[in-house]
């Protein structure tokens, strides 16, 4: 999901989805019909929809090659040397592992022209995005991979809503602060995702230590805290420009009828 100071929002990276990422719009009986269906089956039964939902930051933009056609899968070769760079990050590794664990890696990435997003067991790279985001945008989105194979996708139609928006923020908190410590072993002292930049310069200026001596624990549990109060406080949607837990509110809302 995208997050956006309410000074600067930014716009481009995805919209929000009626099919959420993860299982989030599935119904529980939906889910369990899914069990022992592969990749390409869940993503049939569970279309992903024309938008996705709203991710953080907003990637630079290139020009759209033509081969880039929304829908369909990433070269080979592009698909190899992504899991060759992710697999080469400490922490992405232990994402990957985990979802081979749940479901194997051979999950779909395809181009997509409404975003980089995950839905129903795929990941979608936006078309026009450029080579240089894609390790920190599916750092990302294999948080939510991870969360969608091991069954563990927020869920309106199954969740009260305390559950559910908690569910959804725990989850986009856990994925970009996945993204940040991802950066952060690759040495990335700048980089466009959203908010890394002056989460960099408070982890310098307050915790050095932490840094300089790669802990990467310490790190990941400032990152949250300083991320937690960034969405509760000054992040909003890309899409709506609203607060995310109020976004996710009114999701809930929604899928249950509730004026």
């Amino acid at each position: 999901m995208s997050l956006q100071s309410a000074e600067a929002v930014k716009t481009g990276t995805g919209m929000a989805s009626g099919a959420e990422s993860g299982a989030g719009g599935a119904s529980a009986r939906a889910k369990k019909d899914l069990r022992g269906l592969g990749y390409e089956e869940q993503n049939a039964a569970l279309d992903p929809g024309a938008v996705a939902e709203p991710e953080p930051g907003d990637t630079p933009a290139a020009p759209e090659a033509p081969a880039r056609v929304s829908g369909d899968p990433i070269p080979t070769d592009i698909r190899e040397d992504l899991f060759t760079k992710l697999a080469a990050i400490p922490r992405v590794k232990e994402v990957l592992d985990a979802i081979e664990a749940a479901k194997g890696l051979d999950f779909p990435i395809k181009w997509s022209d409404q975003g980089t997003f995950q839905s129903g067991g795929a990941i979608y790279l936006r078309t026009t995005s450029t080579p240089e985001s894609w390790v920190a945008s599916l750092a990302h989105e294999l948080v939510h991979l991870q969360t969608y194979v091991e069954g563990k996708a927020a869920n309106a139609a199954a969740q009260t809503k305390e559950e559910f928006v908690a569910a959804k923020m725990d989850d986009e908190i856990n994925a970009q602060v996945t993204t940040y410590v991802a950066l952060l072993q690759q040495g990335e002292t700048s980089n466009s995702s959203a908010g890394f930049d002056e989460f960099y310069a408070f982890l310098t200026a307050d915790h050095a230590e932490a840094l300089t001596g790669k802990k990467w624990t310490e790190i990941a549990t400032l990152a949250r805290t300083w991320m937690v109060d960034k969405y509760k406080n000054e992040w909003v949607t890309n899409n709506t420009q609203e607060n995310y837990y109020t976004y996710w509110g009114n999701h809930w809302d929604d899928v249950n009828g509730v004026q």
